[in-house]
């Protein structure tokens, strides 16, 4: 349901910021990108490590999620970039009130950054069946309504409700247990 954004960021040719709740959808987003391209997550905080592997690797694109925990990570790999005209593109992923921070410390016009909009209840009810489909099973009606209002239009939190269910019961997505549990990290 993100074929729009994807085609956005594989034809960018420059820096992007990709801002969303969580649940929205960012680290598949992310994931289908890094499987279409040559793009690498950047999962170090350490700057020069981060410099170390990406001239290693030398990737298309460098995923830095969370990038309002890792600035340092992000500056050095400018700094690192402009100093040894290296040729890689950094996509950046935060949440909503962490935007303008992050847009400023890439220095990313606002053309370039991507906005994840919530999904239509159609299109949560269609990733809740397939990714029940994927275990071999067949979601009822009532796990579709009840699971794809609890998502509110996250692609993500659809996915993660589905999962704990085939793993516990239904029960628990009605009691509001799954929910708990899957935000329980936040």
């Amino acid at each position: 349901c993100r074929d729009k954004e994807i085609e956005f960021l594989r034809t960018l040719n420059a820096d992007a910021l990709i801002v969303g709740q969580p649940g929205i959808g960012k680290t598949y987003l992310l994931t289908e990108l890094a499987r279409i391209t040559n793009a690498k997550f950047l999962l170090t905080s350490d700057p020069e490590a981060a410099v170390t592997a990406i001239t290693a690797a030398c990737p298309e694109i460098v995923i830095i999620d969370d990038a309002w925990a890792r600035f340092e990570v992000v500056k050095r790999l400018c700094h690192a970039r402009m100093m040894h005209k290296l040729r890689f593109r950094i996509v950046a992923v935060c949440w909503p009130f962490e935007k303008e921070d992050v847009e400023q410390a890439l220095r990313i016009s606002s053309g370039n950054v991507l906005e994840l909009e919530e999904l239509p209840r159609k299109e949560i009810a269609a990733i809740i069946k397939e990714v029940a489909a994927g275990r071999k099973l067949i979601p009822n009606d009532a796990f579709i309504r009840i699971a794809s209002k609890q998502a509110r239009g996250r692609p993500g939190l659809a996915v993660s409700f589905t999962l704990a269910t085939i793993v516990s019961s239904g029960d628990g997505l009605l009691s509001g247990d799954v929910l708990l549990r899957t935000l329980g990290g936040f």
